[in-house]
């Protein structure tokens, strides 16, 4: 007979998952209805489907998994943790579960390498630049402490929280980012097409440009006449940009801009210190020490600055300065 996996809730509102041998999906409803409980997912469990998505290459540990993905992986890994699974066996669940087949293939990497003896947060680090700094940490100290799915449940919590914060923040920014978009394609028009109509009269006029208009006459003469190399070097900064902004020195600067620009600086502040606010706090109800969690935390923001805020707050904390 098949094999499914299924996550349900009983009447009381308590949770559970795991995996149970029935003819179809109906039949483990009723099995579950019957020991009260109400199925909210099954899906059947397709062994050879597994062995070939279980191959992953050198490529899987830069891809981008939607934090989505991450959110309800570790919220149903903390349910099916407490309910009795092994971490390898409800690793391998969800695995079967997820629709995404990049990050099937992860996780049963993961579950392979838990297989052989690793730990969750071992088998995480491996893919740490799409749990992140924070998830893999939470999960180590849950291992330690005993307490895994009361630590992912906090996990997931603190993913739900961010994914809600980049959503409103995604919101708020895109009239302002299509605004710039429509002036920059009217700029365009402007010069290649209705500036240069203009030119006979002002060659008529004969008479000498304002430095200004001057300036944006020659810009159009630029781009009707070298249109193409304008292009080619558009793309070529474009590149340039693109590698800058992955040094250190790129990183800075965008970080000193983001919080010195008057438009930006006010979201970005408010965005850091309700995401160090909330980090923390979870970190700290996790068990995870003080000091600990300010170095976790440090490898977390993205902006530079705050990211210097906290490593000289820890050194600070270290010769017994308070927190405060």
């Amino acid at each position: 007979m098949p094999k499914f996996i299924y996550t349900a809730k009983s009447y009381s509102g308590q949770t559970k998952g795991g995996e149970i041998v029935a003819q179809d999906e109906k039949n483990v409803a009723q099995q579950l209805r019957a020991e009260g409980y109400l199925v909210t997912s099954i899906s059947l469990v397709k062994e050879e489907e597994a062995k070939i998505a279980g191959k992953t290459n050198f490529f899987d540990k830069f891809i981008s998994i939607p934090l989505k993905e991450k959110m309800v992986f570790a919220r149903n890994l903390s349910i099916m943790v407490a309910s009795g699974l092994t971490v390898s066996r409800a690793v391998n669940n969800l695995a079967l579960q997820t629709e995404n087949k990049s990050f099937k293939k992860i996780l049963l990497d993961i579950d392979e390498e838990i297989q052989s003896g690793k730990s969750l947060s071992e088998g995480l680090e491996k893919y740490v630049n799409i749990f992140g700094e924070l998830f893999v940490n939470m999960v180590r100290v849950g291992e330690t402490a005993g307490n895994l799915d009361e630590v992912l449940k906090i996990v997931a919590v603190q993913l739900e929280k961010e994914h809600d914060l980049k959503s409103k923040v995604k919101g708020a920014m895109i009239y302002p980012a299509v605004i710039l978009t429509v002036m920059f394609i009217i700029g365009i028009i402007m010069l290649t097409y209705v500036l240069p109509k203009l030119m006979g009269v002002f060659k008529d006029m004969n008479a000498k440009l304002p430095a200004m208009t001057q300036f944006i006459v020659d810009m159009s003469n630029l781009l009707k006449n070298n249109g193409l190399m304008v292009a080619v070097v558009f793309f070529a900064v474009a590149i340039f940009l693109q590698y800058f902004l992955r040094q250190p020195s790129g990183k800075k600067t965008v970080s000193w801009v983001a919080i010195k620009f008057p438009i930006f600086s006010p979201l970005i502040k408010q965005m850091n210190c309700a995401r160090f606010a909330r980090i923390y706090s979870s970190l700290l109800k996790s068990g995870v020490g003080a000091v600990d969690a300010l170095k976790i935390i440090s490898r977390t923001l993205t902006n530079h600055y705050y990211q210097q805020v906290l490593i000289g707050s820890v050194e600070d904390i270290q010769k017994g300065v308070s927190l405060s």
